[in-house]
């Protein structure tokens, strides 16, 4: 069984699973299969399981209705140099 360490973010985007609601439409959304469940009985949030998969489309970001996805740290500052 192969056991992967649990992430939070991506060079990307940023997940809080404390106002993850399990409603899985960002798990359904991407298209790059970054975001995976955790659903056991009493304790159900979205998860990153394949951050290197993660490509910055930010469909995840605009699904989340609970907006328990942002943009990364990182992202948000190379997005304001751009600018």
């Amino acid at each position: 069984m192969l056991h992967r360490v649990p992430h939070h973010s991506t060079k990307y985007i940023s997940l809080d699973t404390r106002l993850c609601q399990a409603c899985w439409k960002c798990v359904e959304t991407c298209p790059n299969g970054v975001l995976d469940k955790v659903n056991l009985p009493f304790h159900k949030h979205a998860r990153i399981s394949w951050p290197d998969n993660c490509k910055g489309c930010q469909k995840c970001v605009r699904v989340c209705p609970e907006k328990a996805i942002t943009l990364s740290q990182t992202n948000i500052h190379h997005n304001k140099e751009i600018a």
